[in-house]
């Protein structure tokens, strides 16, 4: 596996690695080392993404912060009128604490915190562990297993599938990133550019001042 490879070994989870560097502990911060890290010439595959199964919506109403959407490559059935995901049961419940997570709190650092701690777990095939990142990462459990418990996460991600299926043109693999209503395609990995060039506040993010 991959993550057999990795040098130094991970030590715990989320582990985030921005060109073979580990981020060690400052990990929440990973947004910064992505964006110092592009250059014009970034290739595609040179990160991974959060949710490699979402898609990303940066315009100005969110004020240059993606907007994440889970359920991307999921669909309702026509007969059973139940969500459908790609990889299974166990994807469609990572949807639905992802969409518990977006929903309960408004910290965007505690959404990718978690959410990538999620992540990293099912690319270790241990996503079944998920509760071990609340702990991992100090934060409360009950608010969002309230609202996963409730059902909420799965009626709030109808709503995620039914935005997702109003992009034109429609994606067509993952990661997929739109620009002001725009998808930038296989150029995702390069999307500071595309965000910077649109932003238009009065001050540019810190990100856009970077060499």
């Amino acid at each position: 596996m991959e993550t057999d490879k990795l040098n130094p070994p991970h030590r715990f989870v989320p582990w985030v690695v921005v060109n073979n560097q580990p981020l060690q502990e400052d990990y929440l911060n990973f947004v910064d080392y992505i964006c110092r890290a592009f250059s014009e010439n970034a290739k595609p595959g040179a990160w991974t993404s959060v949710s490699a199964r979402s898609t990303y919506d940066f315009s100005e109403k969110n004020n240059s912060l993606p907007n994440l959407l889970p359920w991307a490559n999921s669909h309702i059935s026509n007969t059973s009128n139940s969500i459908i995901c790609q990889n299974g049961s166990d994807e469609c419940q990572l949807n639905s604490l992802q969409t518990c997570v977006l929903n309960v709190w408004d910290d965007v650092n505690k959404h990718y915190a978690l959410i990538s701690c999620f992540e990293f777990l099912a690319i270790e095939a241990r996503q079944k562990s998920w509760k071990i990142c609340f702990k991992q990462l100090g934060l409360p459990e009950k608010p969002i297993l309230d609202c996963y418990n409730n059902g909420n996460g799965t009626e709030l991600g109808r709503k995620y599938i039914s935005k997702t299926a109003q992009f034109y043109p429609p994606h067509n693999f993952l990661p997929w990133v739109l620009v002001n209503n725009q998808p930038i395609g296989k150029y995702y990995a390069n999307f500071r550019t595309y965000v910077c060039r649109a932003y238009k506040g009065t001050a540019a993010p810190t990100a856009c001042n970077s060499p």
